[in-house]
């Protein structure tokens, strides 16, 4: 009785694992990740700002941390702002 819960178990995990895979649009295409890319960094986050989830960016976890970092970095140096608010504030001034 237990091993067939096991196995039962089993597959379900490994049903789950094919689920999850996603092919990365940056693995596959060997696109590099460079923080003075405003336009293409832009893609990467939400209308508030905020760094997009993975899933939403359907890209893997590596590319994920680099896109963060980017942006964290980009945002530091200016390039890309913070919050929406920033952006309204800069459309004023003008």
């Amino acid at each position: 009785m237990t091993s067939f819960i096991v196995a039962r178990l089993l597959e379900d995990l490994q049903l789950l694992a094919n689920k999850i895979v996603m092919d990365c649009n940056l693995c596959n295409d060997n696109i590099r990740i460079d923080y003075k890319s405003k336009e293409f960094l832009r893609k990467f986050v939400t209308s508030q700002f905020k760094i997009a989830t993975q899933r939403r960016n359907k890209i893997c976890g590596k590319h994920q941390r680099k896109i963060a970092n980017a942006v964290k970095l980009s945002r530091y140096m200016a390039l890309v702002p913070y919050t929406r608010l920033q952006v309204a504030k800069r459309q004023l001034s003008r």
